[in-house]
């Protein structure tokens, strides 16, 4: 779907961009937006959308991570499902303190980006690494390992994966 996205005039814009690669590409760039274009967009009051899905934030349910998975108190909150034509998918997972997944592996590696507080990462015959604020994470496939937030602070990161093919 062609498509592009900025900031309205009067202030900036930060977003996080998740695409699926193929082939080791995952844009195709077209042509500039011209001002006129840019102008006109900015100025409509209503979001319309043909193509483009927009996931309001607070529209999807808050759940309790699953006991079987997580030691203490963790919450997901889904951002986007595996859709039709991908198999990518991303939640916030938020740690209260002293929580923290069980080992586990991924099929096809994950991502995490840490949104808020500090947390660890242990892979399975490795030191347990301490993780920050804007901190990336790549586990890679199948690697044994476990997330966890700190005895004192909560842990929130975005979580992304691929599901099995």
């Amino acid at each position: 779907v062609k498509h592009w996205h900025g900031a309205a005039p009067d202030t900036g814009a930060t977003h996080l961009a998740v695409a699926e690669l193929i082939d080791g590409n995952g844009v195709t760039w077209l042509q500039k937006v011209s001002d006129e274009e840019y102008g006109t967009v900015a100025s409509q009051t209503a979001s319309k959308s043909n193509h483009i899905e927009i996931i309001r934030s607070g529209s999807r349910p808050t759940g309790v991570a699953a006991a079987q998975n997580f030691t203490g108190i963790a919450r997901t909150d889904g951002i986007f499902p595996a859709k039709s034509g991908t198999r990518f998918y991303g939640a916030y997972v938020s740690f209260e303190p002293a929580s923290r997944t069980n080992w586990h592996t991924h099929v096809n590696g994950q991502t995490i980006l840490v949104t808020m507080g500090r947390g660890f990462f242990k892979q399975e015959g490795e030191p347990a690494v301490e993780v920050r604020e804007g901190d990336m994470v790549w586990i890679p496939a199948e690697v044994n390992h476990f997330h966890a937030a700190p005895p004192d602070t909560s842990f929130v990161t975005i979580s992304m994966a691929e599901t099995p093919e």
